[in-house]
């Protein structure tokens, strides 16, 4: 039997190239892992069909993600999914309100800051912009939904181009708890 003794360190007592080796293998890791987004993924899934369902609309295809710049949410309602203009506006305005949002005094006064009335998260204020945004702009509420796919494609992608980043790793690096070898291997 062989002992071997090792010093570890945390990162703030490592040297500068093997800090610059823990950020390197962090970002290749981030890289790779095949589940990196898939939090923030299925919680965008959660708010949208959660809005859809309070809207009486069914998602009948979606797609978005951060590695493919394809992106769709097709909703369907024959009743609903034609709407545009004040009417679009106002039965929107009539879900959000019965869902605890504040009536606003006009429809371009209408406020989503931080109440996440549909899920808890925050994703479900950027889609609510997103739809109210488009009907504002005279989209019938299927294209607005649609807008939405871009929307929640785009989010993901800036996520992962910031967690795979030196910025985005120094953030989620515990410089105190994480423990390496003198070269920079995590242990």
């Amino acid at each position: 039997m062989t002992t071997i003794e090792t010093t570890l360190f945390s990162y703030t007592e490592l040297s500068e190239d093997a800090k610059k080796l823990v950020i390197q293998n962090k970002i290749k890791s981030a890289e790779t892992d095949d589940m990196f987004l898939q939090y923030s993924s299925d919680s965008m899934m959660d708010s949208l069909k959660s809005i859809t369902e309070s809207c009486s609309l069914k998602m009948v295809d979606w797609c978005f993600g951060s590695y493919s710049r394809n992106y769709c949410v097709k909703v369907r309602n024959d009743y609903y999914e034609d709407l545009e203009g004040n009417r679009a506006i106002a039965w929107f305005l009539r879900v959000l309100i019965d869902n605890g949002y504040s009536r606003p005094k006009k429809f371009k006064d209408m406020k989503f800051n931080g109440v996440c009335g549909f899920t808890g998260m925050g994703y479900d204020e950027d889609i609510l912009e997103t739809i109210y945004g488009e009907l504002l702009n005279g989209k019938t509420v299927a294209k607005a939904f649609d807008s939405v796919g871009k929307k929640l494609s785009d989010m993901l992608y800036d996520e992962y181009v910031y967690l795979t980043s030196e910025e985005g790793i120094m953030d989620h690096l515990d410089e105190k708890e994480e423990i390496y070898t003198e070269d920079g291997e995590e242990y």
